[in-house]
């Protein structure tokens, strides 16, 4: 039997992180995209941003087949949605690959100018930090496949 979405959500900031990330790897990888973005949005006011960030670098990457230029945009949207509620929050080179990964599954020439803007801003936000050796390989990928098409 499938649980409800109250008994899968925790509603109290007293909830173990460890916990909640379990959750939320689970409702990942079943697809269960409302229910983690509701747990993902419940816990960002209240939790550091630190720990807010963990939560979405999981909640950020594609999810299995429907990784594309929608879901890329789809995941922008909660970013800019979590930007929203933590301000102060900064992102990392983690988010910045798992956004990228979108694009990979992306079809045609698109993916390549996605990826441009999309690192040019992470860069003048937040610093050249977020060009880890993960971003590099992962745009090397990606300039491999645009090739191709």
């Amino acid at each position: 039997m499938w649980a409800r979405e109250q008994d899968v959500v925790p509603h109290s900031s007293e909830a173990p992180p460890r916990v909640v990330r379990l959750a939320l790897r689970t409702m990942t990888h079943t697809g269960s995209y409302d229910k983690a973005k509701t747990v993902v949005m419940a816990f960002v006011a209240k939790w550091h941003w630190k720990e807010t960030l963990r939560l979405l670098n999981i909640f950020v990457g594609p999810w299995a087949a429907k990784a594309g230029l929608g879901s890329y945009h789809r995941a922008l949207k909660d970013v800019g949605q979590i930007l929203e509620k933590q301000p102060v929050m900064r992102l990392d080179g983690t988010t910045l690959y798992r956004l990228l990964g979108h694009l990979l599954h992306a079809r045609g020439g698109d993916g390549k100018a996605h990826a441009t803007r999309l690192v040019r801003w992470f860069v003048r936000r937040f610093g050249a930090v977020v060009l880890s050796g993960q971003v590099r390989h992962r745009l090397c990928r990606l300039g491999v496949k645009m090739a191709q098409v």
